[in-house]
């Protein structure tokens, strides 16, 4: 889950679910409050009610850890341009490995894009 603001939309929402019996996992750095204070506070209370942090990097790796995969191909500007200057070195790190033979080059199929759907 992820909210604009961890104190209200973010903490609510994951205690709501919590209570509903669902495991729940909050993208921590990806909202934030009108302190540093508050963003913590709340973060501690949803970990502490049993609720998972993880990052935005983790989360989208989770959705497409092949680095094979179309959908990861989509990911790799986002991680280059957002991911700062680790994420960036992981991305040369696998570059240099295809580019040396250790590793197989993707084979990227175009994803099926369905327009107007909802």
């Amino acid at each position: 889950m992820a909210g604009i603001v961890t104190g209200t939309c973010l903490s609510q929402s994951v205690l709501a679910a919590l209570k509903d019996g669902f495991e729940v996992y909050f993208v921590s750095d990806c909202s934030g409050d009108v302190t540093t204070e508050a963003h913590e506070d709340a973060k501690t209370l949803m970990t502490k009610a049993g609720a998972h942090p993880i990052t935005w990097m983790n989360a989208s790796g989770q959705w497409a850890p092949d680095y094979t995969s179309p959908e990861r191909a989509l990911m790799t500007p986002i991680y280059t341009q957002y991911g700062g200057g680790g994420t960036n070195f992981m991305t040369d790190y696998v570059l240099d490995q295809i580019v040396a033979g250790v590793v197989q080059p993707p084979n990227f199929k175009p994803a099926p894009v369905q327009v107007g759907s909802r």
